[in-house]
Protein backbone atom coordinates (compact mmCIF):
# COMPACT_ATOMS: atom_id res chain seq x y z
CA UNK A 1 0.00 0.00 0.00
CA UNK A 2 1.33 3.69 -0.99
CA UNK A 3 0.55 7.13 -0.66
CA UNK A 4 0.58 9.19 -3.33
CA UNK A 5 1.19 12.46 -2.91
CA UNK A 6 -0.35 14.98 -5.29
CA UNK A 7 0.89 18.86 -5.37
CA UNK A 8 -1.40 21.26 -7.11
CA UNK A 9 0.08 24.82 -8.12
CA UNK A 10 -0.81 27.79 -9.02
CA UNK A 11 -2.15 28.12 -13.22
CA UNK A 12 0.61 29.62 -14.97
CA UNK A 13 -0.55 33.52 -15.99
CA UNK A 14 -1.49 34.08 -12.34
CA UNK A 15 -4.55 34.16 -10.62
CA UNK A 16 -5.60 34.22 -7.10
CA UNK A 17 -6.18 30.23 -6.58
CA UNK A 18 -3.93 29.19 -3.59
CA UNK A 19 -1.65 26.24 -4.25
CA UNK A 20 -2.66 23.62 -1.88
CA UNK A 21 -1.18 19.54 -1.54
CA UNK A 22 -3.21 16.89 -1.26
CA UNK A 23 -2.06 13.11 0.56
CA UNK A 24 -3.78 10.16 -1.59
CA UNK A 25 -4.00 7.65 1.42
CA UNK A 26 -6.00 5.37 -0.62
CA UNK A 27 -4.46 1.69 -1.58
CA UNK A 28 -2.56 1.55 -4.73
CA UNK A 29 -3.41 -1.26 -6.72
CA UNK A 30 0.22 -1.18 -8.82
CA UNK A 31 2.30 -0.38 -5.59
CA UNK A 32 4.01 -2.80 -3.74
CA UNK A 33 3.51 -3.71 -0.24
CA UNK A 34 5.69 -2.16 2.22
CA UNK A 35 8.59 -4.33 4.31
CA UNK A 36 7.43 -3.29 7.96
CA UNK A 37 10.53 -5.46 9.95
CA UNK A 38 13.71 -4.52 10.46
CA UNK A 39 16.61 -5.81 8.99
CA UNK A 40 14.53 -7.02 5.66
CA UNK A 41 12.98 -10.24 7.66
CA UNK A 42 9.79 -11.60 6.60
CA UNK A 43 6.92 -12.06 7.89
CA UNK A 44 7.29 -16.22 7.16
CA UNK A 45 10.46 -16.12 8.79
CA UNK A 46 9.19 -15.26 12.02
CA UNK A 47 6.21 -18.20 11.53
CA UNK A 48 8.40 -20.72 12.84
CA UNK A 49 9.70 -19.53 15.90
CA UNK A 50 5.68 -18.13 17.00
CA UNK A 51 4.23 -21.54 16.30
CA UNK A 52 7.32 -23.18 18.27
CA UNK A 53 6.06 -20.81 21.06
CA UNK A 54 2.59 -21.64 20.88
CA UNK A 55 3.27 -25.32 21.51
CA UNK A 56 4.96 -24.73 24.05
CA UNK A 57 2.51 -22.78 25.75
CA UNK A 58 -0.27 -25.41 25.03
CA UNK A 59 2.60 -28.38 26.30
CA UNK A 60 2.69 -26.28 29.99
CA UNK A 61 -0.72 -25.73 29.80
CA UNK A 62 -1.57 -29.36 29.33
CA UNK A 63 0.92 -30.29 32.03
CA UNK A 64 -0.94 -28.16 34.54
CA UNK A 65 -4.19 -29.56 33.70
CA UNK A 66 -2.72 -32.75 34.29
CA UNK A 67 -1.44 -31.83 37.63
CA UNK A 68 -4.63 -30.38 38.54
CA UNK A 69 -6.97 -33.45 37.65
CA UNK A 70 -4.81 -35.70 39.48
CA UNK A 71 -4.82 -33.76 42.76
CA UNK A 72 -8.48 -33.33 42.09
CA UNK A 73 -8.80 -36.93 42.27
CA UNK A 74 -6.32 -37.94 45.07
CA UNK A 75 -8.77 -35.15 46.68
CA UNK A 76 -11.83 -37.17 46.14
CA UNK A 77 -10.09 -40.33 47.36
CA UNK A 78 -9.36 -38.70 50.71
CA UNK A 79 -12.74 -37.52 51.42
CA UNK A 80 -14.23 -41.18 49.97
CA UNK A 81 -11.78 -42.58 52.61
CA UNK A 82 -12.63 -40.37 55.27
CA UNK A 83 -16.50 -40.93 54.67
CA UNK A 84 -16.08 -44.22 54.75
CA UNK A 85 -14.49 -43.94 57.83
CA UNK A 86 -17.19 -42.15 59.62
CA UNK A 87 -19.23 -44.49 58.31
CA UNK A 88 -17.89 -47.27 59.23
CA UNK A 89 -17.61 -45.84 63.23
CA UNK A 90 -20.85 -44.66 63.46
CA UNK A 91 -21.85 -48.49 62.35
CA UNK A 92 -19.99 -49.54 65.17
CA UNK A 93 -20.97 -47.19 67.43
CA UNK A 94 -24.64 -47.77 66.33
CA UNK A 95 -23.82 -51.68 66.82
CA UNK A 96 -22.36 -51.28 70.55
CA UNK A 97 -25.38 -49.48 71.86
CA UNK A 98 -27.87 -52.07 70.17
CA UNK A 99 -25.90 -54.78 72.23
CA UNK A 100 -25.74 -52.72 75.71
CA UNK A 101 -29.63 -52.22 74.83
CA UNK A 102 -30.34 -55.59 74.36
CA UNK A 103 -27.92 -57.39 76.98
CA UNK A 104 -29.76 -55.28 79.57
CA UNK A 105 -33.21 -57.43 78.44
CA UNK A 106 -31.76 -60.76 78.92
CA UNK A 107 -32.10 -61.14 82.72
CA UNK A 108 -35.67 -60.23 82.21
CA UNK A 109 -35.59 -63.20 79.22
CA UNK A 110 -33.85 -66.02 81.85
CA UNK A 111 -37.03 -64.62 84.37
CA UNK A 112 -39.43 -65.35 81.75
CA UNK A 113 -37.62 -69.07 81.16
CA UNK A 114 -38.02 -69.85 84.35
CA UNK A 115 -41.54 -68.90 84.92
CA UNK A 116 -42.10 -71.14 81.58
CA UNK A 117 -40.34 -74.05 83.17
CA UNK A 118 -42.06 -73.74 86.70
CA UNK A 119 -45.47 -74.46 84.97
CA UNK A 120 -46.61 -77.92 85.31
CA UNK A 121 -46.92 -80.08 82.54
CA UNK A 122 -50.55 -80.89 82.29
CA UNK A 123 -51.62 -76.92 83.61
CA UNK A 124 -53.11 -75.40 80.25
CA UNK A 125 -55.14 -72.22 82.36
CA UNK A 126 -55.16 -68.97 80.56
CA UNK A 127 -52.51 -67.30 82.82
CA UNK A 128 -49.69 -70.09 81.75
CA UNK A 129 -50.66 -69.42 78.31
CA UNK A 130 -50.72 -66.17 78.75
CA UNK A 131 -46.41 -66.10 79.81
CA UNK A 132 -45.63 -68.63 77.17
CA UNK A 133 -47.54 -65.94 74.60
CA UNK A 134 -45.34 -63.16 76.81
CA UNK A 135 -41.87 -65.23 76.37
CA UNK A 136 -42.78 -66.24 72.69
CA UNK A 137 -43.10 -62.50 71.74
CA UNK A 138 -39.93 -61.44 73.64
CA UNK A 139 -37.85 -63.91 71.76
CA UNK A 140 -39.39 -63.17 68.15
CA UNK A 141 -38.36 -59.43 68.98
CA UNK A 142 -34.95 -60.21 70.25
CA UNK A 143 -34.51 -62.89 67.31
CA UNK A 144 -35.44 -60.08 64.48
CA UNK A 145 -32.80 -57.53 66.05
CA UNK A 146 -30.52 -60.86 65.31
CA UNK A 147 -30.07 -61.80 69.06
CA UNK A 148 -29.12 -65.62 69.28
CA UNK A 149 -28.82 -68.61 71.49
CA UNK A 150 -25.34 -70.13 71.61
CA UNK A 151 -25.31 -74.08 71.53
CA UNK A 152 -22.97 -75.40 74.02
CA UNK A 153 -24.24 -78.41 76.08
CA UNK A 154 -22.63 -81.47 74.83
CA UNK A 155 -19.88 -79.51 72.97
CA UNK A 156 -15.92 -78.60 73.84
CA UNK A 157 -16.26 -76.22 76.30
CA UNK A 158 -15.03 -72.65 74.79
CA UNK A 159 -13.92 -70.37 77.14
CA UNK A 160 -14.68 -67.43 74.61
CA UNK A 161 -18.15 -68.21 74.92
CA UNK A 162 -18.64 -69.69 77.84
CA UNK A 163 -17.70 -69.74 82.07
CA UNK A 164 -17.41 -72.86 83.58
CA UNK A 165 -18.94 -72.30 86.93
CA UNK A 166 -19.40 -76.02 88.01
CA UNK A 167 -17.39 -79.28 87.32
CA UNK A 168 -18.03 -82.79 87.37
CA UNK A 169 -15.98 -86.20 87.28
CA UNK A 170 -16.32 -88.46 84.35
CA UNK A 171 -15.47 -91.98 84.02
CA UNK A 172 -14.62 -91.72 80.01
CA UNK A 173 -12.03 -89.76 78.94
CA UNK A 174 -14.34 -89.00 75.56
CA UNK A 175 -16.22 -86.66 77.99
CA UNK A 176 -13.55 -85.20 79.16
CA UNK A 177 -14.02 -81.15 78.70
CA UNK A 178 -17.30 -81.43 77.25
CA UNK A 179 -20.20 -78.91 78.79
CA UNK A 180 -22.74 -81.64 80.61
CA UNK A 181 -25.22 -78.75 80.92
CA UNK A 182 -25.69 -74.98 80.39
CA UNK A 183 -26.50 -73.94 83.69
CA UNK A 184 -27.80 -70.35 82.05
CA UNK A 185 -27.89 -69.72 78.60
CA UNK A 186 -25.50 -67.84 76.18
CA UNK A 187 -26.21 -65.04 73.58
CA UNK A 188 -24.55 -63.28 70.83
CA UNK A 189 -25.53 -60.90 67.81
CA UNK A 190 -23.31 -61.87 64.80
CA UNK A 191 -19.93 -62.19 66.16
CA UNK A 192 -20.05 -59.97 69.04
CA UNK A 193 -20.97 -61.57 72.51
CA UNK A 194 -23.77 -60.51 74.72
CA UNK A 195 -23.41 -62.90 77.75
CA UNK A 196 -21.43 -65.97 78.08
CA UNK A 197 -22.65 -68.73 78.70
CA UNK A 198 -22.57 -70.38 82.41
CA UNK A 199 -21.81 -74.38 81.90
CA UNK A 200 -21.32 -77.77 83.89
CA UNK A 201 -17.57 -79.04 82.49
CA UNK A 202 -16.95 -82.88 82.32
CA UNK A 203 -13.45 -83.26 83.81
CA UNK A 204 -11.67 -87.01 83.30
CA UNK A 205 -9.52 -87.80 86.47
CA UNK A 206 -9.11 -91.57 86.16
CA UNK A 207 -6.06 -93.09 84.17
CA UNK A 208 -5.63 -94.09 81.03
CA UNK A 209 -8.45 -96.33 79.27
Amino acid sequence: MSKKEIKEETPKGGGDASSFKVNDKRISVDGDIPNDSEGGEKPEDRLPSYIAELKKNAEESEAKLKEYIVAYKEKLAENDAFRKRLENDFMARGEKIKGEVLSSFLSFANNLDRAVDAIPADRSDSISAGINMVRNMFWDCMLSHGVEHIETEGMTFDPNISEAIMAEEVSDKAKDNLVLAELEKGYRIGDRLLRAAKVKVAVFRGGDQ
